[in-house]
């Protein structure tokens, strides 16, 4: 996942972090990781299951949430993320470049779940391109690559309730 965003860079820099937002499905609020500035917020991904006893929803989201705005913070006007593996599990991770290896991991992905298609949300959700809702984080495939343009993000993502 690449994003370029240089209205973003021109104008108020936000910040990812773990808040709360409604969810629909479940009628009530749940852990969420919500891209902030000091006149939006976005909600990115709603924490709604655990990998394990260790990783509950409220920990994913802590984690996640800070592993991405440090990578943000690094250079806000590229990113690029991809799917990978560390050690037996699957992974998106940060890397430097198109074609990269995994540099630095943004979260584990529960056994089940398809890197390819949180990828594609992912980047899809970070555009803008933010039709149903933040992601809901509820096999052995191709390494790939998107692109997320953040900027996007402040301008067509609904509001958080």
């Amino acid at each position: 996942v690449t994003s370029n965003s240089p209205a973003l860079a021109q104008t108020e820099a936000g910040k990812f972090t773990c808040d709360t937002s409604f969810n629909e499905q479940l009628k009530k609020r749940v852990p969420t990781t919500i891209y902030w500035t000091s006149t939006d917020k976005k909600a990115i991904i709603q924490w709604t299951k655990q990998i394990n006893q260790n990783w509950t929803p409220q920990r994913r989201c802590e984690e996640f949430s800070g592993r991405i705005q440090s990578i943000y913070a690094a250079n806000p006007d590229r990113l690029f993320f991809t799917n990978g593996k560390m050690g037996s599990n699957n992974v998106i991770c940060a890397t430097d470049r198109v074609n990269g290896a995994c540099k630095q991991l943004l979260m584990t992905l529960r056994a089940g779940d398809k890197p390819l298609l949180f990828l594609q949300d992912f980047k899809d959700t970070l555009n803008g391109n933010y039709i149903t809702g933040p992601i809901q984080h509820s096999s052995k495939e191709q390494q790939v690559y998107v692109e997320i343009d953040i900027a996007s993000l402040l301008k067509t993502a609904p509001q958080t309730k």
